[in-house]
């Protein structure tokens, strides 16, 4: 049955409400209640002293309306659900106690309008429509923007090369910007500046030291890192390591150019050891001209090692000149094929224009 058909039950006046169905006397939260209009609630209009008369209606509409304002505000609106400090610390109980006697809506509001409660947007100063949303911010720490990020805290994870930058610009990171050590003042540009030019030379002022191989136009090193065979660990060679060859088939050892190298009168010195003196040839040390044309070569007995497993020194003395007969554009190590097996082992070979005629093979 239709509420406005049921008498004396103080609903005969009724609005109805959409939002709030047992409060039908008043239209909020859906809508306000007017005087006039579509909107017009006439247990609401103002009455006259001693000429109009209050009736229940009047009443329930008024009760209606608080209840509506009481559940759209809900419980305790006054305070947060989950209160805190300005420092972000819980309030104990005893706090909320007092708050919930003086603590206004109104007051909660003002905190809302008056603080950026929400930091993310730029701080204590910080107003809308100023890009300094979330999306668009900048950390310069002026008024009104965040603070600027202290990259000892707050990042993480080391930062890849391609976001640096390495341009040869006033801004790019050089070696003018970083130090050798942490002990001197010295940059990587004055240390480099001080080294050697591969272009230019440069003059050594003191002692010069090299403690692994030498290649320069007038000497040549080589080294087991060089040779072709088989790696053996050796404490009686500098390195502690030589190259071994086969026992009975041939190993070439090297095979090497002499590039760049002044033209002149050499000396080829290896330093060789055998597991046997056999009488046949056993080592090989040779040379051939830039042209082609064979030039020196020495073949080395195993009975011309003087003892078994014991390092030795051999020689040749060899010309280097540009496309002539007996000039030299490579050199050759390697051990011959033997019937009986004997392998030599190659510590060192290296290049030298100190005349060989102290040498007496």
């Amino acid at each position: 049955m239709p509420i406005q058909n049921i008498p004396n039950n103080g609903l005969e006046n009724a609005v109805g409400n959409n939002i709030y169905k047992d409060l039908i006397m008043t239209r909020y939260p859906e809508y306000f209640d007017e005087r006039a209009g579509a909107k017009n609630n006439p247990n609401l209009q103002r009455w006259k002293n001693l000429t109009d008369y209050n009736m229940a209606e009047h009443i329930n509409a008024l009760q209606d309306t608080l209840m509506a304002i009481e559940r759209v505000l809900g419980e305790l609106p006054n305070i947060p659900t989950e209160p805190i400090d300005i420092e972000g610390k819980p309030i104990p109980p005893e706090t909320i106690e007092l708050l919930k006697r003086t603590q206004t809506v109104k007051a909660r509001i003002d905190i809302l309008e008056k603080r950026n409660f929400d930091k993310r947007y730029g701080g204590p100063n910080w107003k809308p429509d100023t890009k300094t949303t979330l999306e668009e911010h900048t950390h310069t720490g002026g008024v009104g923007k965040p603070s600027k990020i202290d990259l000892t805290k707050e990042v993480q994870n080391k930062l890849p090369k391609q976001n640096i930058d390495l341009t040869q610009t006033d801004t790019g990171l050089t070696g003018s910007d970083i130090f050798i050590n942490k002990t001197t003042n010295v940059t990587i540009d004055n240390s480099m500046g001080d080294k050697l030019s591969k272009s230019e030379g440069g003059i050594v002022k003191k002692d010069l030291g090299v403690e692994g191989r030498f290649s320069s136009r007038w000497h040549r090193d080589y080294d087991f890192n060089d040779f072709t065979g088989t790696k053996v660990g050796d404490n009686a060679t500098l390195l502690n390591f030589a190259v071994e060859s086969h026992d009975t088939n041939a190993t070439q050892f090297i095979k090497n150019q002499f590039k760049g190298l002044y033209y002149g009168r050499y000396v080829l010195c290896v330093r060789a050891k055998t597991t046997n003196r056999v009488a046949g040839d056993l080592l090989e040390l040779s040379t051939t001209a830039q042209n082609g044309d064979v030039g020196e070569k020495i073949l080395i007995k195993g009975t011309d090692f003087k003892a078994v497993n014991k390092y030795q020194n051999f020689y040749l003395v060899f010309t280097h000149e540009p496309n002539t007969a007996g000039g030299a554009g490579e050199f050759l190590v390697r051990k011959l094929a033997s019937t009986t097996a004997a392998k030599v082992t190659l510590d060192y070979a290296l290049i030298t224009p100190t005349h060989p005629a102290i040498f007496d093979r």
